[in-house]
């Protein structure tokens, strides 16, 4: 692995890595690149060096300031020019108001490519019809084995409850989903409660900060008791009510979530049930 987080590598410095991960001797299998200003040239330069590349299994570009024109370019090499890439970290692309159609390269992507298991498209100020976008013409028509994907603080609404319930379909095998800082509320957490059950791998799921309340909080507890391989679930940051307490106190007595460690600890005062935050 080669880690240079939070340094100043910028289109020289991606330059000289990009020359010598180009050669068909480098065996280099992760790179981490994360708050470095590489920009949108820098990361085109990187995208170009995947076309060739056949050692790197890890990349990370999260806060590397680049924007369409870097993930278009990206999306492009990933999908018709690389097979060993596993694990992507996109988080933080300065996309200020990325159109449906950037996110078209994006599911051409994740339905072309077959050696993908992980990806972040977390800070991506994604809306509702851009994921539906994505699952519809991108996971739905995917044959990679999706391990783990974070959403996390983008701009997904209730709508995107159902289509989370059919990107979950279309990834069996998942492990961990991250849909932290989004606003899902009750409707897109009872969305997600449906399909839970039917996700045979899941182990890590978040959902804090997304507007959900004691409806949706309810159904979601009720669901985690018949998910038999969770092992982190964290919800802190929602709207807790004597029902919503009440009902995660319950599941976590559950001898089904006997292995769950989640970030809420149950506690009484006067007689009503409430919710602290714990560390994980």
């Amino acid at each position: 692995m080669l880690d240079l987080t939070g340094n100043e590598v910028a289109i020289g410095g991606v330059e000289a890595l990009t020359g010598v991960l180009s050669r068909p001797d480098c065996g280099l299998q992760a790179l981490v690149l994360r708050h470095n200003p590489l920009g949108d040239a820098g990361v085109l330069a990187i995208a170009e060096m995947l076309r060739q590349n056949t050692s790197l299994t890890m990349l990370d570009l999260a806060d590397t300031h680049f924007s369409i024109q870097g993930l278009i370019g990206l999306a492009n090499a990933l999908t018709d020019g690389n097979t060993t890439l596993k694990i992507l970290d996109l988080e933080d692309a300065q996309l200020q108001a990325p159109q449906d159609s950037t996110y078209q390269h994006v599911a051409r992507m994740l339905a072309a490519n077959t050696s993908l298991t992980e990806l972040s498209l977390a800070k991506h100020r994604m809306v509702d019809s851009q994921l539906e976008l994505l699952v519809s013409q991108g996971f739905a028509r995917s044959r990679a084995n999706w391990v783990s994907l974070s959403l996390r603080a983008n701009r997904l609404s209730p709508l995107s409850g159902p289509t989370l319930e059919r990107l979950l379909g279309f990834a069996p095998r998942l492990q961990q989903l991250n849909l932290a800082a989004n606003s899902l509320g009750n409707d897109g957490a009872i969305a997600l409660s449906r399909c839970l059950p039917a996700c045979p791998a899941l182990q890590e799921l978040d959902v804090r900060s997304n507007g959900i309340g004691d409806p949706g909080v309810i159904a979601l507890a009720g669901a985690l008791q018949r998910v038999h391989t969770i092992e982190l679930f964290t919800l802190w940051g929602n709207n807790f009510g004597p029902g919503a307490c009440r009902a995660m106190a319950e599941a976590l007595v559950s001898p089904t979530l006997r292995r769950l460690r989640t970030d809420v600890r149950p506690y009484v005062v006067d007689g009503e049930p409430a919710l602290a935050l714990q560390e994980v």
